[in-house]
This record gives C-alpha cells, sequence and structure tokens, in this order.
C-alpha cells in the first residue's frame, strides 16, 4: 500500500484508499520522492511512500506562468462504433480543457528571509456518451460533465541565525465535479455533484547544534474531505 505525502504531510485518503485528498499543482511541486525501503518513521503507515516538495523563495525574484487550452474542434472525429449505434448517439469528446497557473517567489529580507506563492487552476469539460432512448431512437441529452481543480500555495522560509532554519507552509486545494456517474447506463439525475476543499498547515522548526546534533519542532494540520450532492437536489420530508 502506498502513502502519498505533501511536504513531510500524509494526504492518503482514508475513505478512498490510494487516492489523495487533494489534486496537486503540478508547477508548485519542487520534486518528488519515491521510497520503498528505509521509509521515513513520520508517517503511519508502511510500504511505498511518495513525498512532493513544494518550491520555495530564493534571493532572486522569479516566477513563472503558464496557460493552455484545447477546444472541441481540436478534437480528432469520434464516431460511435459500429457495435455500438443501436444504443449509443455520440462517444466521449472533449468539450473544452484550459490550464492555467501563476507560481513567483523572491526574499523579503535578502539572506534571511523569503516568501514563495503560487496558483493553478484546470477547467475540464467532457461531452460524455450519449444513450439513445429504446422505443423512439431519440438521443438523451446530457449536460457537460465540469471539473474544476483549484490549488493555492504559500510558503515562507526563514533563517535568522545560522543555525535555525524555519518554515511556515499553507495549501489549499479543491475539485469540484459537476455530474459525477453518470453514464449511458445512469441519467444525469441520478448522478452527484462533487466539492471539497482541503486544507493544510504546517509550522516547522530546526536548531543545529553541533555537527552530529539537531532538533527539529513540527505542528500541522490537515483539514479534508469531500461531500457527493445528488445533482437532482434533496427531498425534504418534514
Amino acid at each position: 500500500r502506498a502513502t502519498c505525502a505533501l511536504v513531510g504531510l500524509k494526504i492518503t485518503e482514508w475513505g478512498a484508499q490510494g487516492a489523495t485528498s487533494k489534486d496537486d499543482d503540478c508547477d508548485a511541486v519542487e520534486e518528488r520522492q519515491i521510497r520503498k525501503r528505509g521509509t521515513d518513521p513520520s508517517m503511519a503507515t508502511r510500504g511505498v511512500q511518495l513525498n512532493m516538495g513544494a518550491k520555495r523563495g530564493t534571493n532572486d525574484i522569479k516566477g513563472s506562468g503558464r496557460f493552455f487550452d484545447t477546444s472541441h474542434s481540436w478534437q480528432a472525429n469520434s464516431p460511435v462504433p459500429a457495435e455500438a449505434t443501436s444504443y449509443l448517439s455520440q462517444v466521449n469528446q472533449i468539450n473544452s480543457v484550459q490550464d492555467r497557473g501563476l507560481e513567483v517567489g523572491g526574499p523579503i529580507w535578502r539572506d534571511h528571509v523569503w516568501a514563495w506563492g503560487s496558483y493553478g487552476q484546470n477547467d475540464i469539460k467532457n461531452l460524455p456518451a450519449v444513450p439513445l432512448k429504446a422505443a423512439t431512437g431519440s438521443p438523451i441529452l446530457f449536460p457537460v460533465r465540469h471539473i474544476t481543480l483549484k490549488d493555492s500555495n504559500a510558503k515562507i522560509n526563514a533563517q535568522l541565525i545560522p543555525s535555525n532554519a524555519a518554515t511556515v507552509f499553507f495549501t489549499r486545494g479543491d475539485k469540484i465535479y459537476l455530474g459525477r456517474n453518470t453514464s449511458p447506463t445512469r441519467l444525469p439525475e441520478t448522478g452527484f455533484n462533487q466539492s471539497g476543499p482541503t486544507t493544510l498547515y504546517k509550522l516547522e522548526d530546526t536548531q543545529q547544534f553541533g555537527t552530529r546534533f539537531f532538533l527539529t519542532g513540527l505542528a500541522s494540520k490537515v483539514d479534508s474531505g469531500f461531500q457527493f450532492l445528488p445533482a437532482g437536489g434533496l427531498d425534504v420530508v418534514s
């Protein structure tokens, strides 16, 4: 069983083993560490461990931005397979996909305190497979399946004296999925609308007492969870 961590803090989803409690912005990750032996004792579970480290500010002010766009018109033609023409009028297709983000970092107090932050958002809109009504042969109209991923990060590193280093880190991620679990056998009103978010806080300080001894203190909080709301609405019985 694999354990996923962000900046050393476990983010494996307890309710869905194998998944994480938040979707990370890949451009905000500095490195990825995969361990299968000699694992970190701070992890509560054994097995393979994947740890992602966030970027940080330096003495140079620098950053990057991105924008990617894919429209329906750029997708190759996707005809319905011959064996499915009796029950499908359309296969899965892209409506539009956009990925945009920005990250920047630099010094607050040169050589002592640095700051970094980022924001990323993905908008993924798909046209699901459309089934035919058995009686009339006309298509059942499905709404666009829309997924929005939002990810915010902020980090401050401080080294006020040569023997001490401190880090304050914050991240918040949300996944908004409209029309989850719909399919040719499940009508739109039987699907779910998913949302989060997950928020993580971390405060860490390391004091070095010599070449062979140092002490680290860590305080963190992970507030995660998600909800499924019926796409067809809630019935309230009084």
